[in-house]
């Protein structure tokens, strides 16, 4: 009797400690049964997409994200679960319900049940948007810089060719003979 208290004090705390790191963690957090539907998700991720933690547990993304977005990600669980390799820091571009687009990087390995067998899906999903936006200004400023020295450039290459110019035609210039033309005597 003591025993199965104290692994059930263990099994609670284990618990306890789950959902306090999903609670804490400012990334989406999901659990997903062999349907794709949800079994267990972090607050963030309820939030995320709308719903309460109640509201989202028996559903699958379908019910959350255009179609074409829930397909690829029905098709990532899939992938995961018929191979059995995780996915790890997929960058994607989603759209929220609302229709606010976000770059999120996303995680997905098996989920396993006691034996081994894998029985669904599990994943983090982290906001990167601020990191991708970033990373976009740098490649505008770079293009920018690059376009900046090719007018520098072509800008050099035009001085250079009219100082040529100048420079033959003083040239062609000073280097006639010096001619006195007299009058002719009437």
């Amino acid at each position: 009797m003591v025993k199965k208290k104290k692994s059930t004090a263990a099994n609670r705390s284990k618990n306890e400690l789950l959902w306090n790191l999903m609670d804490s963690i400012p990334d989406s957090i999901y659990f997903k049964d062999e349907n794709n539907r949800f079994v267990m998700v972090s607050k963030i991720k309820a939030e995320h997409v709308g719903s309460t933690l109640e509201g989202i547990i028996g559903k699958t993304d379908f019910d959350f994200y255009p179609k074409k977005q829930a397909e690829n990600m029905a098709a990532d669980d899939k992938r995961v679960m018929e191979t059995g390799k995780s996915i790890v820091d997929k960058v994607e571009r989603l759209i929220r319900p609302g229709g606010e687009e976000r770059w999120i990087s996303v995680t997905k390995v098996p989920l396993h049940d006691e034996k081994g067998e894998i029985i669904g899906t599990m994943g983090i999903s982290r906001d990167i948007t601020e990191r991708k936006r970033a990373e976009e200004e740098q490649v505008r400023a770079k293009v920018a810089e690059e376009e900046r020295l090719e007018a520098e450039r072509a800008a050099a290459q035009v001085t250079e060719a009219v100082r040529k110019l100048v420079a033959g035609a003083t040239l062609k210039k000073s280097a006639r003979p010096n001619v006195v033309y007299r009058k002719k005597p009437d």
